[in-house]
Protein backbone atom coordinates (compact mmCIF):
# COMPACT_ATOMS: atom_id res chain seq x y z
CA UNK A 1 0.00 0.00 0.00
CA UNK A 2 1.15 3.44 -0.73
CA UNK A 3 1.16 6.25 1.53
CA UNK A 4 2.05 9.23 -0.93
CA UNK A 5 -0.38 9.81 -3.36
CA UNK A 6 -1.14 12.57 -6.22
CA UNK A 7 -4.06 14.40 -6.96
CA UNK A 8 -5.21 15.99 -10.16
CA UNK A 9 -8.40 16.60 -12.36
CA UNK A 10 -9.40 13.84 -14.66
CA UNK A 11 -7.99 13.92 -18.54
CA UNK A 12 -9.79 12.80 -21.52
CA UNK A 13 -6.62 10.42 -22.08
CA UNK A 14 -7.01 8.96 -18.04
CA UNK A 15 -11.02 8.08 -18.50
CA UNK A 16 -10.34 4.14 -19.39
CA UNK A 17 -8.70 3.89 -16.35
CA UNK A 18 -11.23 5.61 -14.64
CA UNK A 19 -13.72 3.98 -15.37
CA UNK A 20 -12.07 0.78 -15.18
CA UNK A 21 -11.07 1.61 -11.58
CA UNK A 22 -15.00 1.99 -10.78
CA UNK A 23 -15.77 -0.83 -12.28
CA UNK A 24 -13.98 -2.43 -10.48
CA UNK A 25 -14.91 -1.14 -7.18
CA UNK A 26 -18.61 -2.06 -7.99
CA UNK A 27 -17.21 -5.43 -8.67
CA UNK A 28 -15.94 -5.59 -5.26
CA UNK A 29 -17.94 -3.47 -2.81
CA UNK A 30 -20.81 -4.99 -4.08
CA UNK A 31 -20.67 -8.98 -4.44
CA UNK A 32 -22.79 -9.12 -1.51
CA UNK A 33 -25.25 -6.55 -1.66
CA UNK A 34 -26.35 -6.87 -5.01
CA UNK A 35 -27.23 -9.61 -7.28
CA UNK A 36 -24.97 -11.70 -9.31
CA UNK A 37 -27.11 -11.59 -12.47
CA UNK A 38 -26.51 -7.43 -11.87
CA UNK A 39 -23.41 -7.44 -11.38
CA UNK A 40 -22.08 -9.89 -14.27
CA UNK A 41 -24.98 -8.03 -16.56
CA UNK A 42 -22.77 -4.71 -15.94
CA UNK A 43 -20.76 -3.31 -19.17
CA UNK A 44 -17.54 -2.01 -18.98
CA UNK A 45 -17.47 -0.26 -21.89
CA UNK A 46 -20.87 1.43 -20.46
CA UNK A 47 -19.11 2.81 -17.90
CA UNK A 48 -16.03 4.33 -19.82
CA UNK A 49 -19.29 6.32 -22.15
CA UNK A 50 -20.51 7.25 -19.01
CA UNK A 51 -17.32 8.96 -17.38
CA UNK A 52 -16.35 10.12 -20.93
CA UNK A 53 -19.46 11.97 -21.14
CA UNK A 54 -19.13 13.22 -17.77
CA UNK A 55 -15.49 14.99 -18.48
CA UNK A 56 -16.51 16.61 -21.90
CA UNK A 57 -19.67 17.51 -20.75
CA UNK A 58 -18.66 19.80 -17.72
CA UNK A 59 -21.56 18.43 -15.84
CA UNK A 60 -19.37 16.90 -12.97
CA UNK A 61 -16.05 17.98 -12.45
CA UNK A 62 -13.57 14.97 -11.76
CA UNK A 63 -10.64 14.37 -9.83
CA UNK A 64 -8.63 11.42 -9.01
CA UNK A 65 -5.75 10.35 -6.48
CA UNK A 66 -2.89 8.41 -7.88
CA UNK A 67 -0.69 6.38 -6.36
CA UNK A 68 1.89 6.04 -9.47
CA UNK A 69 0.35 4.93 -12.44
CA UNK A 70 -2.74 3.24 -10.49
CA UNK A 71 -6.42 5.23 -9.57
CA UNK A 72 -6.26 5.39 -6.22
CA UNK A 73 -9.68 6.74 -5.87
CA UNK A 74 -11.91 9.03 -7.85
CA UNK A 75 -14.34 11.73 -6.83
CA UNK A 76 -16.88 13.91 -9.15
CA UNK A 77 -19.36 16.92 -8.39
CA UNK A 78 -21.80 19.06 -9.96
CA UNK A 79 -20.18 22.21 -9.70
CA UNK A 80 -23.26 24.80 -8.58
CA UNK A 81 -23.33 27.91 -7.15
CA UNK A 82 -23.79 28.68 -3.69
CA UNK A 83 -27.55 29.24 -4.53
CA UNK A 84 -28.27 26.02 -6.21
CA UNK A 85 -25.52 24.12 -4.32
CA UNK A 86 -22.99 21.75 -5.06
CA UNK A 87 -23.65 18.15 -5.07
CA UNK A 88 -21.19 15.15 -4.62
CA UNK A 89 -21.77 12.43 -7.02
CA UNK A 90 -19.42 9.80 -6.68
CA UNK A 91 -16.87 9.15 -4.66
CA UNK A 92 -14.59 5.73 -4.85
CA UNK A 93 -11.55 4.49 -3.08
CA UNK A 94 -9.99 1.11 -4.15
CA UNK A 95 -9.57 -1.51 -1.64
CA UNK A 96 -5.99 -1.03 -1.92
CA UNK A 97 -5.95 2.59 -0.14
CA UNK A 98 -9.11 2.05 1.94
CA UNK A 99 -7.41 3.61 5.73
CA UNK A 100 -4.25 4.61 4.08
CA UNK A 101 -5.17 8.41 5.21
CA UNK A 102 -6.35 8.65 1.05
Amino acid sequence: MKSSFSFRPAQLDEIVKIADFQFACWQAAYVDILSDSFLSGMSRDHRREQWRYRLLSGKRKIMAAWADDDVAGVVSWTDGDLASGRELKTLYVGADYQRSGL
